[in-house]
């Protein structure tokens, strides 16, 4: 057919186009095809996003939103809700918000009574939401409840329905902090051979796992439906001699997400069930570390010769989609330094600690067994040498000699350690009041390790204090964005000792205003959960003024106070309890601020304030 359309130079161009319609539409049908009748329906969702896929291309409305649905039916048999409600969502999107009729063929088991685009929009979104509930993807189904209650509060003003909408909208905010979600593993897949059809030959591609899904399980579903296909071991790209050949090669490897960065949960206190949900989803990108040995081997420190090939593969959609899986569509490798290495180990543990503390102070009915491994691994050096490896390897002065390019990363790296001690103090802290006392020694064992590890690591690279951040929300789990800002670590240099502040005297207020503040001071926190008591009692034990003088300015307050007893003017109520001045802080690897104490200290100002000082100071306002 194209050959007699080239004979005649009006066909040439159309007959062209139209053979190479036909070629596409008959490729992606013969894979659809060959792979429909395997009881593993895998590869017919494989297929079948090929085929809606051209058929949106082309413009075929119709035939789009027919596999659309099948797909969806496809998601639902095996439980894929995510993946379903995302195939859903693809029609919806094609919907408008209006009374227009709906020209588009009716498919699932919506009722032919939805007549209006308005009216299968809606129905389509509450099905959503439900397969986003019952995939756990809560975060989702937040956004399509934001847009129903936008159109029952401003469009079609149906206040029943908005409080329906919104009542199910805060029980997804209450499932997202209190129902365990595990975060599901994601494994690259390389289908190497001639002998694999056409969408599945040297192809690698990237599945994300089900909930508690064993690589072991995984791998023989992949190969179930190739019962001749060979398990390649090694992690490598395979040779032309493997890609070449006829014959059928899986390989398949664990990846880790990588999680972009969100601007508006860096420097803040978030939880952590919110955190760790955009660590595992909404990613596009993904890494595989393959260590290997690089110069003269080392045996007693093999951290010094420790070199890491990273792999980075990017998919053509991020995960999750209307896929549980996607190919990769670039991949690029980089090569990790020894000293890097121990950078990025030594940030992930300190990571894992302050994760740990997060968990323990927002739910002390937990295990303490991984606590107990956790920090019993790092402070004693019977167990895994803690971080004296790389002391040995790269805190010498023949290293820095001969690599004096990493200075500044060798300071990146005391920096780090210098933070795990606070960290491991409130650890250890918490690791002794819920400790068994069969369990004691092992305690007292621990704590005699962490001293003596504590005071070395003080006096080479400096103290560090964490700092309280006051958290304006209730009580619920707190944890500190991960932002990994090398810049903003502090160093050695930034040294300055900083004042506690002092409460200023408050104006009494309303009794139904001091049960608001009451509530509101039970609910405030610092990081590792300490109640902020020395304020409230140095507060509530001023006299009550008088009517007259409740209308002193904050300024004059202050400049009184300060000139009338020679001391120190007392700081404004925005730096009471709240962070110290910029000055001397720092941000510590894992994303809290801290601040880096010298070795002298100045004398703390007074915590409590005189009734005679406060009745004084009015008395002179007064005059």
């Amino acid at each position: 057919l194209l050959s007699c359309c080239q004979r005649h130079p009006e066909l040439a161009k159309p007959g062209e186009n139209f053979v190479a319609l036909v070629t596409g539409l008959l490729e992606r049908l013969l894979d659809y095809r060959a792979v429909m009748n395997d009881e593993n329906k895998t590869y017919s969702m494989s297929c079948t996003v090929n085929l809606l896929n051209f058929y949106k291309e082309i413009d075929r409305q119709a035939m789009y939103i027919r596999y659309l649905y099948k797909l969806k039916d496809l998601h639902v048999s095996y439980e894929n809700y995510t993946e379903g409600a995302y195939t859903l969502l693809l029609h919806a999107r094609l919907l408008k918000w209006s009374d227009e009729a709906n020209t588009a063929p009716m498919q699932g088991l919506h009722s032919p009574s939805l007549h209006t685009q308005r009216q299968l929009k809606e129905a389509l979104y509450n099905q959503i939401i439900d397969y986003f509930d019952q995939g756990k993807m809560w975060e989702e189904a937040i956004h399509i409840c934001k847009e129903l209650a936008e159109q029952y509060e401003s469009e079609v003003f149906d206040y029943e329905m908005l409080s329906d909408i919104l009542q199910r909208e805060a029980k997804f905010y209450e499932k997202i902090l209190k129902v365990l979600r595990p975060s599901p593993d994601y494994f690259a897949v390389g289908y190497y051979g001639q002998g694999f059809p056409p969408f599945l030959r040297n192809k690698v591609f990237i599945y994300r796992g089900k909930e508690y899904e064993r690589r072991e399980d995984f791998e023989m579903q992949l190969l179930s439906p190739f019962p001749n296909a060979e398990q390649l071991k090694s992690t490598s790209p395979p040779g032309q001699d493997i890609t070449g050949s006829l014959g059928q090669y899986i390989q398949c490897f664990t990846v880790q997400p990588v999680e972009e960065a969100k601007v508006r949960f860096k420097d803040r206190s978030i939880p952590e069930q919110i955190t760790n949900f955009y660590k595992a989803n909404h990613v596009q990108k993904f890494s595989y570390s393959r260590p290997f040995k690089k110069g003269p081997k080392d045996p007693d420190n093999e951290f010094a010769t420790m070199w890491i090939e990273r792999t980075t593969f990017i998919t053509a959609y991020p995960l999750p989609g209307i896929l549980r899986w996607f190919a990769v569509t670039s991949t690029t490798t980089t090569i990790i330094s020894p000293l890097e290495n121990a950078i990025e180990t030594m940030m992930k543990t300190n990571e894992k600690i302050m994760s740990e503390i997060n968990r323990h102070q927002n739910d002390p009915s937990l295990p303490i067994n991984p606590l107990s491994m956790l920090l019993n691994g790092i402070v004693d050096p019977a167990v895994m040498g803690g971080f004296a490896k790389y002391e040995t390897a790269f805190f010498q002065e023949s290293y820095l000699q001969e690599h004096p390019e990493d200075e500044g990363n060798i300071e990146k790296l005391k920096d780090l350690i210098a933070w795990q001690i606070p960290l491991l103090a409130e650890g250890i802290r918490i690791h002794g009041r819920k400790v068994t006392e069969d369990l004691r020694p092992f305690h007292e064992r621990m704590e005699q390790c962490f001293m003596q590890l504590r005071a070395k690591v003080e006096s080479q690279y400096g103290v560090r204090e964490m700092v309280c951040f006051e958290d304006r929300r209730s009580g619920r789990p707190r944890s500190m964005a991960w932002g990994p800002d090398w810049d903003r670590l502090s160093h050695a240099g930034d040294r300055q000792v900083l004042a506690p502040p002092t409460p200023k005297p408050a104006p009494r207020t309303s009794e139904s205003e001091d049960r608001r503040n009451e509530r509101k001071e039970n609910r405030s926190s610092t990081f590792f959960g300490y109640r902020r008591q020395d304020l409230r009692q140095s507060i509530s034990e001023l006299p009550e003024p008088k009517e007259e003088k409740r209308r002193l300015s904050r300024n004059m307050t202050e400049s009184s106070l300060g000139s009338s007893e020679g001391k120190q003017p007392l700081p404004s109520r925005d730096t009471t309890g709240a962070q110290p001045s910029t000055a001397g802080l720092s941000l510590s690897p894992t994303g809290f601020g801290g601040r880096v104490k010298s070795a002298s200290k100045a004398p703390p100002l007074p915590r409590k304030i005189s009734p005679t000082v406060y009745e004084t100071f009015l008395e002179q306002s007064d005059a």
